[in-house]
């Protein structure tokens, strides 16, 4: 996996990059990079808060937000070498992780808008509309984003060096990226849990009278204010883990794609892909694990 310093053009040798875990998710920041590094005078200097990352051929720009440093046990020439954790967020999302210095309220917007009223810097390539977006000062707008996409049953996902939010049917509407074998996966099946996690919601309409949402029997019901049936109904729409299946590295599969096993598509809800060099001991590793998900029941 290659990782060059933007404002150097310097590639981080596999001598000096031990780990490398990046992932890409159906979240509100979708593309997120873990990275330890042993140091040389150069990188110690380059490596700080506030640094620009290109992440594999597509050079995927991250800016590292968190630089920690790690007591190694390897000496040589009678110095220890020195090394670094560091967590890095996709650029132009920085000001999304930190609580807002001002209200933001927006009425008929998308979620561009939201983006942008955040401190956003980046584009959309496709968009749905926002009946309202109300973030509080101090308060964390990624946590709103999320509300937001529940209630319109849709997720945000990194495509093309662009964000992009669609409804979860058009996840499955698009073509496998890959087929695999049954046996190919790890599959997670406890029916309980999602019956028990995934409610039905119910609001109150101005005249008073209780507004429904999805009919869901067995489940438990949950009230959420000031909501149409629409809304209500998108609220019990969510993707559930299914299994996870683990393949050599291939960073051109990511979040948002589809699988498609035993005729059904999956959609790849989080891409993790690990390197491991072992510069600083311990086995190499090169692979990617994809986390697959359905529609509720």
């Amino acid at each position: 996996m290659r990782i060059t310093i933007e404002h150097t053009g310097q590639v981080i040798g596999f001598d000096h990059l031990a780990s490398v875990f990046f992932r890409t998710d159906l979240t509100p920041i979708p593309v997120n990079l873990e990275l330890t590094v042993k140091l040389n005078d150069t990188l110690e200097q380059s490596l700080k808060e506030g640094t620009v990352l290109l992440v594999g051929n597509e050079d995927v720009r991250v800016t590292i937000i968190k630089v920690m440093n790690l007591n190694t046990q390897i000496v040589v020439d009678d110095k220890r070498f020195k090394a670094i954790s560091l967590i890095a967020v996709l650029s132009g999302c920085e000001s999304m992780i930190d609580p807002l210095n001002k209200a933001v309220v927006l009425e008929g917007t998308n979620f561009a808008g939201a983006y942008r009223a955040s401190g956003c810097k980046l584009k959309f390539s496709k968009d749905i509309p926002l009946t309202r977006f109300v973030c509080a000062y101090g308060s964390l707008s990624t946590i709103e984003v999320a509300n937001c996409l529940q209630e319109e049953s849709a997720m945000l996902f990194f495509d093309k060096g662009k964000l992009s939010v669609q409804r979860l049917e058009q996840f499955f509407n698009q073509e496998p990226v890959l087929t695999l074998d049954n046996s190919a996966i790890a599959w997670i099946n406890n029916p309980k849990v999602e019956q028990h996690k995934v409610a039905a919601f119910v609001s109150v309409g101005e005249d008073g009278a209780i507004v429904q949402g999805a009919n869901k029997p067995n489940s438990p019901v949950r009230y959420y204010p000031d909501t149409d049936a629409r809304r209500l109904k998108n609220l019990s729409k969510v993707l559930v883990t299914r299994g996870t299946a683990t393949r050599s590295m291939d960073m051109n599969i990511n979040a948002g794609d589809i699988f498609l096993i035993n005729d059904i598509k999956y959609v790849v809800l989080t891409a993790v892909h690990h390197f491991k060099s072992g510069a600083l001991g311990g086995a190499t590793a090169n692979a990617s694990r994809y986390w697959l998900a359905t529609m509720s029941n």
